[in-house]
């Protein structure tokens, strides 16, 4: 789903606290992963830790929880984490073909143009809000993570691609990523 500008007066890039869940898009069938069906989306949480420098870790949106955290919001067009202890993260700058990453800090040091902009919600007619990369709402997919120890283990995309690290690309699925949770502040208020 591409959002039109007459559909762009309606997003927003600010918000509450929201949890995110990855929805097959093309058909209505279960996602399965780390043997779990659910029909109405999969949970998409924050995991695979690689530190980067003293200080800060590189994370990225999974279907497995290796910081405890599983709570975001939109602020002025970043993705920021929302952590119940003292990390904090931004969605860094995406690229086709690579997974959805953040920098992660001890502290309150990234946000407010820390991160990657040009994330906003995208209202649907029915159904939580829709996560969008430049008011484009079809431009993930949900991959095998390669290199982990449970072959259930899943990867958010940005426009997947062949002959990508991190990923199988032969078994990513196209999503949309729900935004579920606080109702949105639209810009207009």
């Amino acid at each position: 789903m591409v959002v039109t500008t007459r559909d762009r007066l309606d997003a927003f890039d600010n918000s509450g606290t929201f949890a995110i869940q990855a929805v097959d898009q093309l058909r209505p069938v279960a996602l399965t992963t780390n043997s779990t069906t659910n029909l109405s989306g999969i949970p998409i949480t924050l995991g695979f830790a690689r530190a980067v420098t003293a200080g800060a870790s590189i994370g990225e949106l999974a279907t497995f929880d290796d910081f405890n955290i599983n709570q975001f919001k939109l602020s002025n067009g970043e993705l920021l984490t929302v952590s119940q202890d003292s990390v904090s993260g931004a969605a860094s700058t995406l690229s086709p073909g690579s997974t959805v990453n953040f920098t992660l800090t001890t502290g309150s040091g990234l946000g407010l143009n820390g991160g990657s902009p040009g994330f906003c919600g995208a209202p649907q007619a029915q159904g939580p809000p829709l996560l969008a990369v430049n008011a484009e709402t079809n431009v993930f997919s949900l991959c095998h993570a390669t290199g982990h120890s449970s072959a259930n283990d899943r990867v958010v995309v940005f426009k997947a691609a062949p002959s990508q690290s991190g990923y199988d690309f032969s078994t990513c699925v196209n999503v949309v990523l729900e935004l579920v949770g606080d109702t949105p502040k639209p810009l207009n208020q």
